[in-house]
């Protein structure tokens, strides 16, 4: 048996150490009983500490499970372990970890911790921490019970005789074979009277050496100062435990340790049992490990993308966020959610299946979309690419601005399109037109020269007259086309202005033709106010009313409208509308054109709807016509009502 008032302390104290380390206030220390038919809870801190006492068959509850594998058991999910405890699922445990008590093969018992928040997990670090941790403890707990059994044994002579030797052979035995390098020194003095062979090998002394003399004498202390608070230490809290115990060699070399003191009693002296277990190696591959993750982490702040830790449901693990693309909340907010709760379905469609298809084929897979928020649409690339056979990083980078620069060379290649097309009409169209004054001015240049020979005055004046018209006409056509070209390039400053007072000055500049063919104009009432190039706009009203008179054909009641019709894209359509010929279908796009004339016998070059066009765009508006044969044309355009940002 052993004795309750010596060993309980020792495993309240363990495992208040072991909690604080890890950072949990729930543990619990289980004991295999002597006659090893059940493992039983010896202490128990936080949920545990009302199941002192309880009884666990081998394979039974986690603790149990330990006992009977003898390995490290680490559950990140306690809900849903198929061996869980409904108690402790009651209690609300999210994540255990266990390790075994044990000397050489054998478990003794089992040290378990757990958490209660849904948000932490067990490292491997912290795994491997608490199995050396374990190691140590097992040889505490087990002197301890050595101990006892000794003081239990003082009974009899020859049991304390025989047991002092079977538990100094045993001692013997572990101390020698332990890889925790163990030393005792006296507890006064400090003077240093046994250690094993992973002593030697850490400290760097010589045994033959160093046996016999004091810490100081060692330089294993600072100052006697130090020395003597830290025995103060222990004699209050019985066991220390220092984390990073940093110390030099008699070579020089800087060693780091984890170091357990404990006070101890051998033949009716106080001395102190130090257990240091190496951990120096460990402790650089770690800060090279920290320092090679700064380095990863600062170069994945620097990228502008942002990256997406993902499992292969959706589920979002780690976010580095971008300073180039805003987010909704705060990143830690993301994790532990699916993708499916923060992007639109289509969205998440398309990335599930360039998830599936990098974890899959274990290669690099991309695809775009948008988003429409508050304000204008966002374009994304994300890019795909496998880290594991359950997960995947999602590297999301904004490319509005690549897409609207690619949608504005598209516009812009498009718009070169039709000026060349343009031009190309525009050189042919100028040939053909100009050819015909000038073949005409060529053929009666003959003809005037002959009748002047014959001396026939009468022929000679009406050549040189049809030579003056072809003249005439080639200056009408040029001043025109030299109108045309001004468009866009000599502009007046724009200004807002009532489109009825435009309406009114076009009018008034065609009514010597509005008289003569009695046509009665109207113009609506409360006409909104354009912003543009006033001289422009008055042209555009202009032509369209002239033209509109040309062809009102047999009309008896001739008439012309002007106003609006409703709004387009924030811009008021306004129209000219008249109840004459009308223009078939087909025509509707052809009148537009350069020198386009439906009929060859009006007056006119063929520019003034050509002209009305090339002023409404440079505006960025439109312009058409609806009209059927012999019911009339409207014509409508848009204007800006203010000016564009």
């Amino acid at each position: 048996m052993l004795h309750q008032s010596e060993l309980l302390p020792l495993l309240n104290s363990i495992l208040t150490r072991a909690c604080a380390l890890i950072g949990t206030p729930h543990g619990q220390i289980g004991l295999v009983l002597p006659d090893e038919s059940a493992i039983t809870q010896r202490v128990g801190q936080g949920i545990y500490a009302g199941y002192n006492g309880t009884r666990f068959e081998k394979g039974e509850g986690a603790i149990g499970r330990i006992w009977e594998s003898g390995e490290t058991l680490a559950i990140q999910d306690y809900q849903d372990w198929g061996n869980a405890l409904p108690e402790f699922i009651k209690q609300g445990i999210k994540a255990f970890l266990g390790v075994p008590l044990k000397l050489g093969d054998k478990v003794i018992g089992v040290l378990g911790v757990s958490y209660v928040e849904v948000s932490r997990a067990f490292t491997i670090e912290q795994t491997h921490f608490m199995e050396r941790f374990a190691d140590l403890a097992s040889l505490v707990i087990q002197n301890t019970q050595l101990y006892e059994q000794l003081q239990n044994e003082l009974n009899g002579r020859k049991a304390i005789e025989s047991a002092l030797r079977a538990n100094e052979e045993r001692f013997r035995k572990v101390f020698e074979a332990s890889p925790v390098a163990i030393c005792i020194t006296t507890l006064e003095e400090g003077r240093l009277i046994e250690a094993n062979d992973a002593f030697w090998k850490i400290s760097g002394f010589d045994p033959h050496a160093a046996i016999g003399r004091t810490a100081r004498e060692l330089n294993m202390v600072e100052s006697g100062e130090k020395r003597r608070e830290f025995v103060e230490r222990l004699q209050r809290e019985g066991l220390v435990y220092l984390p990073e115990d940093i110390f030099l060699t008699p070579q020089a070399e800087q060693r780091i340790a984890q170091a357990f003191y404990q006070i101890i009693e051998i033949k009716g002296q106080t001395c102190i049992l130090t257990m240091l277990y190496d951990v120096t190696k460990q402790r650089q591959d770690q800060l090279a490990l920290e320092a090679a993750e700064a380095r990863t982490r600062a170069l994945l702040v620097a990228i502008p993308d942002m990256i997406i830790e993902v499992s292969r449901s959706g589920v979002i693990t780690d976010l580095i966020p971008s300073s180039a693309i805003g987010v909704l909340m705060p990143s830690n907010q993301f994790l532990g959610k699916n993708l499916s709760e923060l992007l639109p379905e289509k969205v998440v469609s398309q990335a599930m299946f360039a998830i599936e298809r990098a974890l899959e084929t274990d290669q690099l897979h991309a695809f775009e979309y948008g988003l429409t928020g508050q304000g204008d649409a966002q374009f994304f690339e994300a890019r795909v690419a496998a880290i594991s056979e359950a997960a995947a990083l999602i590297m999301v980078r904004e490319i509005s601005q690549r897409k609207w620069i690619e949608s504005e060379r598209e516009k812009l290649i498009t718009e070169l399109e039709e000026k060349n097309a343009e031009l190309e009409r525009f050189t042919y169209a100028v040939s053909h037109d100009l050819k015909s004054p000038l073949i005409t001015i060529r053929g009666f240049l003959g003809f005037v020269e002959q009748a002047a020979l014959r001396g026939d005055t009468s022929r000679l004046k009406g050549d040189i007259q049809r030579i003056t018209d072809a003249v005439g006409r080639m200056q009408s056509l040029l001043n025109e086309l030299l109108e045309l070209s001004r468009v866009g390039r000599l502009m007046n400053p724009y200004e807002r202005v009532p489109f009825d007072e435009i309406a009114r000055e076009a009018v008034n500049l065609v009514q010597g033709r509005l008289m003569n063919t009695q046509v009665e104009v109207c113009i609506q009432e409360n006409l909104p106010t354009v912003y543009g190039d006033r001289p422009r706009l008055v042209e555009v009203v202009q032509n369209l009313v002239d033209n509109a008179a040309k062809f009102l054909g047999d009309q008896p009641k001739p008439c012309i409208e002007i106003g609006q019709a409703g709004e387009e894209e924030g811009k008021p359509v306004l129209f000219v509308r008249d109840n004459g010929i009308g223009i078939k279908p087909e025509y509707h796009d052809r009148i537009f054109g350069l020198f386009d004339k439906l009929n060859g016998d009006t007056e006119g070059t063929g520019i003034g709807l050509s002209l009305v066009k090339r002023i409404v765009e440079v505006h960025h508006g439109r312009i058409w016509v609806e009209s059927a044969e012999g019911q009339g044309s409207t014509f409508f355009f848009t204007m800006p009502a203010e000016p564009e940002t």
